[in-house]
């Protein structure tokens, strides 16, 4: 993948306050039974993978 489309993706997940996202993963004890990746992980890659698709297929809910 392009470098800058890497560097988009970081400035998205710049925009995400962490210690929200960290709260309310202690709130809802998401990590309480992880086993092998973290909340904030699982996150980053599904991002990422939903970007992706829509980056490749040209995917978008409101294409005509």
């Amino acid at each position: 993948m392009p470098q800058s489309k890497l560097n988009l993706f970081a400035q998205l997940l710049e925009r995400i306050d962490r210690s929200s996202f960290k709260k309310l993963v202690k709130k809802h004890q998401s990590d309480k039974h992880a086993k092998g990746i973290s909340t904030w992980t699982h996150f980053v890659s599904m991002v990422f993978a939903t970007g992706t698709f829509r980056l490749l297929t040209g995917y978008s809910k409101w294409s005509t």
